[in-house]
């Protein structure tokens, strides 16, 4: 069962992929490893995280700020926690 069972984890993947590379180094890695594994509300908090300009999820990636919504809020937690833990 790989990451790319569908189309939509697929179109998420390459979403996943970023003009700025500190923020695809956060996600890809996050996609590759916890995404099916993510309850669906984190998910689609995850798919939505997706529609942000890549500054702002550096800085939220960065801790610099925090979004605003509670289900971003969570999914950064997730991916900045993750994130922690590789290092």
């Amino acid at each position: 069962m790989g990451v790319h069972k569908d189309r939509s984890s697929g179109a998420l993947y390459w979403r996943s992929r970023r003009g700025l590379a500190e923020v695809e180094l956060k996600l890809v890695p996050f996609f590759e490893r916890c995404f099916e594994a993510l309850p669906e509300a984190d998910r689609q908090a995850y798919a939505q995280l997706l529609e942000m300009e890549d500054w702002q999820l550096h800085d939220w990636l960065q801790g610099r700020s925090e979004p605003s919504e509670p289900h971003l809020a969570r999914i950064v937690g997730l991916i900045r926690r993750f994130d922690s833990e590789q290092a």
